[in-house]
């Protein structure tokens, strides 16, 4: 029996053309196809057939690839995510682990590694891509006390902490968390102190140094609140 896959991707053309090369895996057929987290999200509330797998992309508009693996480990721990991404930040890599991702595929690789991912996931194994290994190597090897203090960080902070790089104001940030202005102002506290910063620009300058947000490849969180020209 074929392993039964879904797409979310918010490029259209690159997501069909993922689909064509998926389904000419001899044990893999692409059921459903997403623009982002809450695209998928609503079409998986309503189908009858749910994918085993979920191949995600990581920036993406509305609801990004780590807050779409959250909502998958708390409400569709069976599907496995195998995230896509342009980025290669040791602390990003750790909270995609904590959020319950299978699988770290770079946009560099082949679709011989695409195939090889897949093949794992569907064994109910893990994939991580040799390159994002060694990288994880390296920050380890490089920077213990850092990696501490950001193991520390609950996953509450850091999804706080990415939407402190977007415009929106902190009671908007509340809004969106669906968290009360008191729970906001208790992570900025805490994160301060874990930090040892004592600004919102303090918080935004370690997310940038730590790849929480992905300057490189233009991050949906920080167009968030802004005004359309």
């Amino acid at each position: 029996m074929k392993a039964k896959i879904a797409l979310v991707d918010d490029h259209l053309l690159t997501r069909e053309t993922m689909a064509q090369v998926i389904n000419r895996f001899q044990h893999f057929e692409v059921i459903m196809q997403a623009s982002d987290g809450k695209d998928f999200i609503e079409q998986i509330k309503k189908a009858e057939v749910l994918p085993d797998i979920v191949v995600l992309d990581l920036l993406l508009p509305r609801m990004d690839g780590l807050e779409t693996s959250l909502w998958l480990q708390e409400h569709r721990r069976h599907m496995s995510v195998l995230i896509c991404t342009m980025s290669r930040k040791y602390p990003l890599f750790v909270r995609l682990l904590q959020a319950g991702v299978k699988g770290i595929l770079t946009k560099h690789d082949d679709i011989p590694e695409l195939e090889a991912a897949l093949h794992l996931l569907r064994q109910r194994k893990m994939y991580i891509n040799k390159n994002v290994t060694s990288d994880i190597y390296n920050e380890i090897s490089g920077d213990k006390e850092g990696d501490q203090v950001f193991e520390r960080i609950t996953k509450s902070e850091f999804r706080f902490m990415r939407l402190c790089c977007s415009e929106l104001t902190y009671r908007a940030i509340a809004d969106y968390l669906s968290v009360s202005p008191r729970t906001v102002d208790s992570y900025r506290d805490s994160l301060f102190a874990k930090l040892n910063v004592s600004s919102r620009t303090g918080l935004v300058l370690y997310a940038i140094k730590n790849g929480v947000v992905d300057l490189e490849n233009d991050d949906p969180i920080m167009h968030l609140g802004k005004k359309p020209d």
